[in-house]
């Protein structure tokens, strides 16, 4: 009998971290707290369910043998609309003006996702998208996406009415994560463009 207990515990335990977490919002880049140009950093940001996990990132330089580092991560918990969830944030300091950098984001030492990206450029020109009303959940919105990643910005500018109809999490969440951080560049659902692309937000 007691030993049938332990199998039983031991199955519930094991149901309840099988369950693992769910990653709401997959791992998307951002600028870092850098506003000059006398240091390069970007961050990294995702967003799960309740349930904690462990979480690595890895960033090297985009060729061979280069070494790799590993970033800090904090976590803040968010409570909305009664729910619980996870904002994990990765910053990559440290990183070199002008160059292509690799990441790759680990779950319990398994691989979910990896991307590279360019860091800013101390050079006079650049090339940027710049779009509104960017957040309706259509077939336009992700043709749209798809097309802004094959020309490759270096970022993309959001001036206003992001998501609709009232700019709330679970919006985002639907009508703009998925298409401007898809799994594939596809113009019928969107492309990887946060994976690798920053995204400034303009407050007006």
């Amino acid at each position: 009998m007691i030993r049938s207990a332990i199998s039983t515990l031991l199955l519930i335990c094991a149901g309840y971290f099988s369950y693992g977490q769910e990653i709401l919002v997959q791992p998307y880049l951002q600028p870092g707290n850098a506003p000059t140009l006398s240091k390069e950093m970007k961050v990294l940001i995702w967003q799960t369910d309740s349930i904690p996990g462990k979480f690595k990132v890895e960033v090297s330089l985009n060729s061979a043998d280069q070494k790799i580092s590993v970033a800090k991560i904090s976590v803040t918990k968010l409570c909305l609309n009664n729910k619980t969830t996870l904002l994990y944030r990765a910053n990559l300091n440290g990183l070199k003006f002008d160059v292509s950098y690799q990441y790759k984001v680990y779950l319990n030492n398994k691989p979910i996702t990896e991307s590279i990206f360019n860091t800013r450029s101390k050079n006079q020109n650049t090339r940027f998208a710049v779009m509104g009303d960017c957040g309706a959940g259509t077939l336009q919105q992700a043709q749209i996406a798809y097309q802004i990643y094959q020309n490759k910005p270096d970022f993309v500018m959001i001036i206003g009415d992001n998501v609709y109809e009232r700019g709330l999490e679970n919006e985002y969440r639907e009508k703009f994560f998925p298409y401007y951080n898809a799994a594939e560049a596809n113009p019928a659902v969107g492309a990887p463009l946060m994976k690798s692309v920053p995204f400034l937000f303009i407050d007006r």
